[in-house]
């Protein structure tokens, strides 16, 4: 009997970082001899084509979603897109059943796309936020916690890209009472090593995320370095963005990087400043390296990493309003961090051939019927 399996691994575009941690999850099923097609908008699909070039690639529609300009307004603004976000589920949900019968799919993996789930194949669902939190409003909260919950359950499984003890996400991905086919699956990153290489730079600043907070960073930052002498990298995280110019020999900008030349200068860098989202953050860890966390101001998600990493002595949390490059470099030299976890990093290939087995004996049993 053939055990390869056709299995469609669809990112959420919210963000890029959906896609990064999809990565080692795609490189170990195409390693374990399965077809993997891939579907996302425009931005995913060109990241992931880059790492993998021979796959199929299909176009999903996006969320679209729309961010503030201002802290406090940002929770609120995406409350007031869940209806959009409700239609993109519905309409992805529609177009998940086509495609299984077009393609003979075998698994959906989802990383965070509430729509993609079916009752003609098992379909994995990946999210690192099962609490998810709202402290602006309670109320909003709530009855996004529930919506959250009620989406989860129609999954075959949840893998949550973290460990039960000693975890990196902290209560986002814990609760009282674990949901039913909850499964940790440990660190999901796209690095492969924590090799020692000659520092090149004193800072290496890595830029991500949505606009208008990407560019608003980016402004804050590169005035500041302008009238420093830190030799600093620039990561801009802009694939198709005009360049932006250097106008000193100090400072090095680049407007993206692929993942390896990324893993490189992360390491080749004395300090790292980047965004707190959840993939940054596995990824600083695999590398086994600490680093200066903005999050994105009223993303709630990333205000609560930033503190809660920082609390366990793991990284430092400065804010993107008030940052001062000078004395957060100061601030980094005289900490002393406190180590990371052993973790076990090879956790996400079990669970993956856990999943294979499953397909394999439903496989069977399908035949005997």
């Amino acid at each position: 009997m053939n055990k390869q399996k056709k299995i469609l691994i669809c990112p959420l575009d919210w963000g890029l970082g959906h896609a990064t941690r999809c990565m080692p999850i795609i490189a170990y099923l195409l390693e374990k001899g399965n077809e993997v097609l891939i579907a996302g908008n425009h931005s995913t699909n060109a990241l992931l084509a880059a790492e993998f070039p021979k796959l199929t690639y299909l176009h999903i529609q996006g969320y679209d979603i729309e961010y503030a300009k201002t802290k406090w307004f940002l929770p609120f603004k995406i409350a007031w897109q869940i209806p959009k976000i409700l239609n993109a589920i519905r309409r992805e949900h529609g177009w998940l059943q086509k495609v299984i019968a077009e393609y003979n799919i075998d698994l959906v993996i989802s990383d965070n796309r509430y729509g993609l789930h079916s009752k003609e194949v098992r379909c994995v669902f990946i999210t690192h936020q099962i609490f998810i939190q709202i402290p602006q409003s309670p109320i909003i909260e709530k009855y996004i916690q529930r919506m959250n919950e009620w989406f989860c359950r129609k999954f075959s499984a949840i893998w949550v890209p973290d460990y039960e003890q000693n975890g990196m996400a902290g209560n986002l991905s814990s609760r009282s009472t674990p949901l039913d086919k909850m499964i940790y699956i440990g660190n999901l990153s796209r690095f492969d090593s924590s090799n020692q290489h000659e520092k090149k730079f004193e800072l290496l600043v890595v830029l991500s995320g949505p606009e208008p907070q990407r560019g608003i960073a980016e402004n804050i930052i590169f005035k500041q370095l302008l009238n420093t002498q830190i030799r600093t990298l620039l990561v801009r995280g802009r694939r198709d963005a005009p360049p932006l110019a250097p106008h000193r020999e100090h400072l090095l900008i680049q407007n993206f990087l692929n993942r390896r030349d990324l893993e490189m200068v992360m390491q080749t860098a004395e300090i790292a400043l980047c965004r707190s989202g959840y993939s940054s953050i596995m990824d600083l860890i695999k590398l086994n390296k600490h680093a200066v966390l903005i999050p994105t101001p009223g993303q709630t998600e990333q205000e609560y990493l930033a503190q809660y990493l920082a609390g366990k002595g793991w990284f430092i949390n400065s804010q993107q309003n008030t940052l001062c490059l000078e004395k957060v470099l100061h601030q980094f030299r005289s900490t002393a961090f406190h180590s990371f976890p052993e973790y076990d990093f090879e956790l996400y290939k079990r669970v993956i051939d856990e999943e294979l087995a499953i397909l394999v004996l439903s496989s069977i049993l399908s035949r005997k019927r």
